[in-house]
């Protein structure tokens, strides 16, 4: 979040073809499934994800935080996880297939299978 990595990129750069959009990003079935999964069923539209995990609808106030989620998830189902020493960690849940990578400063990335 906040890096200039030479402007803007095409709506749909990841196939897109869902109608929901992250950050002006339509996401890709894959992705939305993994979304899906954190947060339930997601309606089509304009969403805003910010590098603390809070997301909500485009001019909105904050609607979730993905990665208060991912951990919820994680603790509840079992995930495996491994720590770098310096704060950060990787953690994946088995069942299904959602993990996170942080920094131990702040950052996070959610990712899924």
């Amino acid at each position: 979040a906040g890096l200039t990595l030479g402007g803007a990129l095409p709506a749909d750069i990841s196939g897109g073809g869902t109608g929901v959009f992250i950050n002006g990003r339509e996401l890709p079935p894959t992705d939305l499934a993994g979304l899906q999964q954190l947060t339930g069923p997601v309606a089509a539209g304009r969403y805003w994800l910010d590098a603390e995990g809070n997301a909500g609808l485009e001019g909105g106030p904050a609607m979730v935080n993905l990665r208060l989620l991912a951990a919820r998830l994680y603790q509840q189902n079992g995930g495996v996880g491994e720590n770098d020493g310096g704060g950060g960690g990787a953690y994946h849940n088995s069942r299904t297939g959602i993990g996170i990578l942080t920094d131990g400063q702040g950052g996070a990335g959610i990712f899924t299978p």
